[in-house]
């Protein structure tokens, strides 16, 4: 889980109490921080100072915060990012995202994506989605993603055209998130008493057999 559900934020001689925020505001906030990255990359110190501004403004609900001391919002921004941290490591959500966006995109797009997939899976109303636990609705947001790849995998194993390969059946790619980790743990060498060693010589896998070695052994 996060590291605090909620926060007292001392900014401007005032304090804010921030709780973690529900879905669509947790969304609101990461298109947001998406935008302060975006111009630090470019390093547009205009850009940096708007984005970080509306980035406390909006999760404090606090209004305009340009006359705040700049050492005050960075320090809010840090103890928001803190409470907004998620519980759990998504694994789809290591995709590396394009920086180009589509032609149909728009501002305020985010929610509206979570708000389609989430209604038609599970047919729930705008004001429930709007109120769900970030994690779950992550967490829901990846199975839904599982079964739209393994029912593509699916579909596309019956069809035709995975078998016209000359090395027969090729399999439907899977996002790079859905590979199985391949690396494999070198294997630990383990001491063992004398009397326990089997009677002869003990070869091992890379030793010729006329060859043997003595095994690593305590007494």
């Amino acid at each position: 889980m996060p590291a605090s559900s909620h926060k007292v934020i001392k900014m401007g001689g005032k304090e804010y109490e921030f709780c973690r925020p529900k879905l669509k505001k947790w969304l609101e906030l990461e298109d947001i921080r998406d935008d302060i990255n975006k111009a630090l990359k470019n390093w547009d110190s205009d850009e940096i100072a708007r984005q970080s501004c509306l980035y406390v403004s909006t999760a404090l609900s606090s209004g305009d915060v340009q006359d705040i001391a700049w050492y005050d919002v960075a320090i809010a921004i840090s103890a928001i990012g803190s409470v907004c941290s998620l519980g759990y490591d998504f694994p789809f959500l290591r995709v590396e995202l394009k920086d180009k966006k589509e032609a149909w995109d728009y501002c305020g797009r985010t929610w509206y994506i979570w708000l389609y997939m989430l209604a038609k899976e599970f047919g729930w109303t705008s004001e429930y989605i709007a109120e769900l636990d970030v994690d779950d609705a992550l967490a829901l947001a990846q199975e839904i993603a599982v079964n739209e790849q393994i029912e593509k995998e699916f579909q596309w194993a019956i069809s035709e055209v995975p078998y016209q390969s000359k090395d027969g059946f090729k399999p439907l790619d899977r996002p790079k998130w859905m590979l199985y980790n391949t690396s494999v743990s070198p294997i630990r060498k383990t001491k063992i008493r004398k009397e326990f060693l089997p009677v002869g010589a003990i070869v091992k896998h890379d030793t010729k057999y006329n060859e043997p070695e003595e095994s690593d052994t305590t007494l």
